[in-house]
Order: structure tokens, then C-alpha cells, then sequence
């Protein structure tokens, strides 16, 4: 009993909260992203009515059984207050007979049903139609989830239309970087922000580390850089292999190996790129390159960006770029 009287405690609240705090204007409902709306409103005030007719038309230990002849007078003035409630909630719509049109979905069974009575309704009754309003606001908060599923839709295809791929398949498989707030340089035991050099720079250092961490899913032999690819694509099974701790469907692994075996003039193309990738570039080559990249770009794995290269002095880039002439020669990059 104590937590029915709490719900129905906090639907009192809630309505009068709505009916009086927030500024609306004229729009639909469906543009409420903080959760309140007129049809909210109208739908809890009609909940309301209907419990405090089964509480005190019941067995309640909370509330005290109308007696017969006060019975019916109680309900017209109850039927009343919904109405005033549902009058006030629409009353900033630009439709003026919006809140009549609320109450007309009630069908025969509105307040003025229930103040034209002449015998007190049944508990049955009242259970059938708390079932419908209730329907209603459970109907509503589908709706709801329903429209934020197709912004999220909506989101994404416009990621894939932009270009923006590497947000697209982030999303689509549900991985999200760790994000860099204020609350990253404040003490969890004090709640205050870190001032300390050495402190700041620790903490700093753990969330880059867990920023460039190479998830757990994204390890195994298809992800490493000295991993066999040419054995990749052309064994079958060591594809399969490669790929099992992926949790890809089988049906869509066998997707991707057919496509990975029947791409258009394959063999042209392996003689282009072989061609291509024989010969290393120049040095005037490696330099456009390198001046034709941005500055504000991210470290690889050696923590070395394109604005650091570009400081260094003339004998350094050269060196570097001899260095490539014999890792292109040797095929095979050095591990660090």
C-alpha cells in the first residue's frame, strides 16, 4: 500500500509540475526531446482521475469508500479537474480546439460521461479503461524510441554520404573511443582538478595510451603488420582462421571471401600495382609528399607526425628518406 500511495504521489507531482513550469510555445509534441509534452499531460491527468475513482470507490486502506449519495458529486467534480487539466496543458497550442479534440479520443467514455452517470462505475470499468490509458503512454514511449531510432538512421546515412566512413563503421559496430573531457583531470577521491605537472601529465598519458590501444577485437593475424597476406587471400581456410575471433556470421564471412576471390580484371590490377611498387619513389617525390600533408594530423604507432617531419632539417629528411629506399628494397618494415 505504501507504494501505491507512493505512485500515485509522484503522478500528482508530476502533472502539476508540467501543468505549470514548462514554456512550450507552439509546436508538436514529437519535437519534445526533455520528455514533457501536452499529450503526456493530458494522457497522466486522465490516469489520475481513474485511480482516485478505483481508490475510493474500493478497498482502500489509504482512502476513505464514498458513501453513496456523496459518490456521484465526487466524481463530477474529479471529471472536472481532468478536464481543467487537459484545457490547461493545450492551451499554448495554436490549434484552440486541440485539448477537446485530446478528450474526443476518449471516445463515448470522457468526463462528460462520467458526469452524466447515475450509478457508480464498476471496478471492472475502471480496470478497462486504466488498461487503455495505459496502452496509450506505453504506445507513446515506442513512438518515441521509434523516432530516435530513425535520427540514428539518419545519422549514419549521412556519414556514409559525406564520406565520413571511418565514423559510419565506428558506429555500426558500436565502438567508441574514450572521450577527453574535464572530468578526465579531476581526482576521483577529492573531486579536484589536477594541477600538478607530473600528476597532469600521468593522468593525460594513460587516457592517450587508452586512446591508442588497439582493441581486443582488432588483434589476431588479419590485423598484424607483418601478417601473410597474399596466403590470407588465397587460402580459404586460413581466412577463416584468421577472422574466427572476429565473431563475424558465417554467412557473411563467406560474403566477404567471395568478393575478396572475384574482384573485377584482378590480374591487370596486381600487374599495374606491381609495376607501380617496384621502384621506390624519389626523394623530390617523398618531399612533395611530405609538404603536400597537413601539420594537425594523428601519430601513427612511432608517435611521429607529418608536422614533426616537416621541422627537420634537410640532412635529416634525406637520411630518412635512404632509410625507406631500404626497407622498400628489403620489403620489410623494422619493429621497434
Amino acid at each position: 500500500m505504501e507504494a501505491e500511495q507512493a505512485l500515485q504521489d509522484l503522478m500528482n507531482a508530476t502533472i502539476e509540475i508540467g501543468l505549470q513550469h514548462p514554456q512550450w510555445g507552439r509546436k508538436l509534441w514529437r519535437t519534445y526531446l526533455d520528455g514533457w509534452s501536452p499529450t503526456l499531460l493530458a494522457l497522466q491527468a486522465h490516469l489520475q482521475f481513474i485511480e482516485e475513482l478505483r481508490s475510493h470507490l474500493g478497498n482502500s486502506m489509504r482512502r476513505y469508500r464514498w458513501p453513496r449519495r456523496k459518490c456521484l458529486d465526487e466524481i463530477y467534480k474529479r471529471s472536472q479537474a481532468w478536464e481543467c487539466k487537459v484545457i490547461k496543458a493545450f492551451r499554448r497550442d495554436e490549434d484552440p480546439h486541440r485539448a477537446q479534440k485530446q478528450l474526443g479520443e476518449c471516445r463515448q467514455y470522457g468526463p462528460s460521461y462520467y458526469r452524466l452517470l447515475r450509478e457508480p462505475p464498476t471496478l471492472e470499468f475502471l480496470a478497462q479503461e486504466r488498461h487503455k490509458v495505459m496502452q496509450q503512454l506505453h504506445g507513446r514511449k515506442r513512438l518515441q524510441a521509434s523516432e530516435e531510432l530513425c535520427a540514428y538512421r539518419k545519422f549514419m546515412v549521412g556519414c556514409y554520404q559525406r564520406g565520413r566512413i571511418k565514423i559510419f563503421l565506428r558506429n555500426l559496430l558500436g565502438e567508441h573511443k574514450p572521450k577527453f573531457d574535464c572530468d578526465t583531470i579531476r581526482c576521483p577521491l577529492t573531486e579536484a582538478y589536477i594541477n600538478h605537472p607530473e600528476e597532469l601529465a600521468w593522468v593525460l598519458s594513460l587516457h592517450f595510451q587508452d586512446w591508442f590501444r588497439k582493441p581486443a577485437h582488432h588483434q589476431g593475424p588479419i590485423t598484424e603488420a607483418d601478417g601473410d597476406w597474399l596466403k590470407l587471400g588465397t587460402d580459404k581456410q586460413t581466412f577463416q582462421d584468421a577472422t574466427n575471433h572476429l565473431g563475424i556470421p558465417d554467412k557473411y564471412t563467406e560474403l566477404i571471401w567471395e568478393a575478396l576471390q572475384t574482384v573485377p580484371n584482378k590480374d591487370m590490377i596486381a600487374r599495374e600495382l606491381q609495376a607501380a611498387l617496384h621502384d621506390p619513389p624519389t626523394e623530390e617525390e617523398f618531399r612533395w609528399a611530405l609538404k603536400d600533408q597537413k601539420k594537425s594530423t594523428t601519430p601513427g604507432m612511432s608517435n611521429v607526425t607529418y608536422g614533426n617531419i616537416k621541422d627537420w632539417p634537410d640532412e635529416l629528411i634525406s637520411h630518412s628518406y635512404q632509410l625507406l629506399r631500404v626497407m622498400w628494397g628489403q620489403e620489410h618494415i623494422p619493429q621497434v
